[in-house]
């Protein structure tokens, strides 16, 4: 594991660079929430910021980093509940995306919220990182040569 300071400065980056990430993603749907959706990619520095987290300080996971902020000094607890700040920020975001999304064709009414074991329309237009544009689920799961796909809806990227 790495020495504290840099643990500390590493979170800290982490907290700020998701701060900065998000920032950006209000913008743009502050100015065009029912147009935000085309440009979902701008969330991927969420990504970055955990990428560039777990590269410097060693750990392997969220639930490794958050063992391992336990042992270490009150500088680096400090800065880990900024990043939990800043996550939980980030999730206040996420949900008000999803209360003001707009009804579009294929895509679940605004009151709907998935659960295990819901049902999806195969119309219903799935966005894949690093693409433009959306895709349906019935194009999804016919792509696939496998007997299964697994869909992850990520909210958190840690």
């Amino acid at each position: 594991m790495a020495d504290q300071q840099l643990v500390s400065g590493a979170i800290s980056t982490a907290a700020s660079n998701l701060r900065d990430t998000l920032a950006a993603a209000e913008n743009l749907f502050k100015d065009n929430p029912a147009g935000f959706l085309d440009h979902i990619g701008v969330l991927l520095g969420g990504i970055d910021a955990y990428t560039a987290l777990f590269k410097s300080t060693g750990f392997k996971s969220k639930q490794e980093l958050e063992d391992g902020v336990r042992k270490l000094d009150n500088d680096v607890r400090k800065a880990a509940e900024d990043l939990l700040d800043a996550e939980q920020e980030w999730e206040s975001f996420l949900s008000r995306v999803e209360n003001a999304s707009v009804v579009q064709s294929g895509t679940l009414p605004t009151t709907s919220l998935l659960e295990v074991g819901d049902f999806l329309p195969l119309d219903l237009l799935l966005f894949q990182v690093g693409e433009d544009s959306p895709t349906s689920l019935k194009s999804v799961l016919s792509s696939g040569t496998e007997p299964y796909t697994h869909l992850v809806l990520n909210r958190f990227f840690g």
